[in-house]
């Protein structure tokens, strides 16, 4: 492990390394006198060690960068003090004192500028995010957004989110779906990403679907009240569904989830999204059964009770999984 001691030698001699450099830089830039000979010196010096070389490109660069040769130039004009040292003293600390103002404002833009979010629910969690304008993001069980509140944009890394957001025409809040992208025309809308699945479901006003990677180039679809955009494989399709089941798609909101005619299997896979315990369809003509009916989120249990009861199945548990079975 490096010590103190050795620490502080090391600072040291950067220290001196720089000092040299800012020498060597205003006696370049300052005196009437430099010659080719000295001009080898300098190379020589730069041979001497890598740092060396680093050091002045690195003060040569940042004066330049300040606009502060026109400075020294006109200085070099001007009669010389009497006291050489003092001058190089006073011109070594306001080249420190300006790399001092340039790493302050580095870090101070460091420490103001907006960071992006992680935004994350567990299985079975729910999550409301207020932005700065107004708008409402509310996030379904494992989910993860990264949100922008700078450039209002944000991307939905997984899960489902509900979004209610405040339309600003100049800057439109905009959302990153794998490929995809959903812009805000004015509106509340649902997203969910599954692995293979992305679905938008416009609850109200307008919203339009384009490239994520190149919007500029790529067709656009402008979604309105009652459609729901699936996009798999590549390929976009919109359908148009009344209010009623849009408002009962959002039931998890309240903790609970809607089914209308569905199977089994696929009402099984999505309060498995909801619980650790897992409900396990034992067989496909099990799987294959239709239902209907409204559910808690978070209770397996009632829910393998209930539609056992309902289709004549049984149930039965095993560890950390419900099985129903024919």
């Amino acid at each position: 492990m490096i010590g103190e001691a050795q620490l502080a030698n090391a600072g040291a001699a950067q220290s001196m390394i720089e000092a040299q450099a800012a020498d060597w830089l205003i006696a370049r830039l300052h005196d009437k006198d430099w010659t080719p000979d000295r001009q080898t010196q300098l190379e020589a010096w730069f041979a001497e060690s890598v740092a060396h070389e680093v050091a002045y490109l690195r003060l040569e660069a940042g004066w330049n960068g300040a606009d502060r040769l026109a400075v020294l130039r006109a200085a070099a004009n001007e009669p010389r003090p009497a006291n050489k040292a003092a001058s190089r003293a006073r011109m070594i600390y306001s080249i420190g004192a300006f790399f001092l103002c340039a790493a302050l404002g580095a870090l101070s833009y460091a420490v103001m500028k907006p960071v992006d979010k992680i935004f994350v629910t567990p299985v079975g969690g729910y999550k409301t995010i207020a932005l700065a304008d107004g708008s409402q993001i509310e996030l379904n069980t494992d989910t993860e957004l990264r949100l922008s509140q700078a450039d209002r944009h944000a991307t939905l890394l997984r899960g489902e989110a509900y979004f209610r957001i405040v339309h600003h025409a100049s800057q439109p809040f905009s959302l990153d779906v794998g490929a995809q992208r959903v812009v805000d025309l004015g509106t509340r809308f649902s997203v969910r990403r599954n692995a293979d699945e992305l679905r938008v479901a416009m609850v109200e006003g307008r919203a339009r679907i384009e490239s994520a990677a190149n919007p500029a180039q790529s067709q656009s679809i402008v979604l309105n009240r009652g459609d729901v955009a699936t996009a798999a494989q590549g390929r976009l399709a919109v359908v148009r569904k009344p209010p009623v089941l849009l408002e009962d798609a959002l039931s998890w909101r309240k903790g609970f989830v809607v089914f209308h005619h569905a199977t089994l299997g696929a009402a099984a896979d999505e309060i498995n999204r909801y619980n650790t315990e897992k409900i396990v369809i034992a067989d496909r003509g099990a799987a294959s059964r239709v239902f209907g009916g409204k559910f808690r989120t978070n209770d397996a249990g009632r829910f393998a009770n209930v539609v056992a009861a309902a289709l004549a199945l049984q149930v039965e548990r095993r560890g950390n999984e419900i099985v129903i079975s024919r």
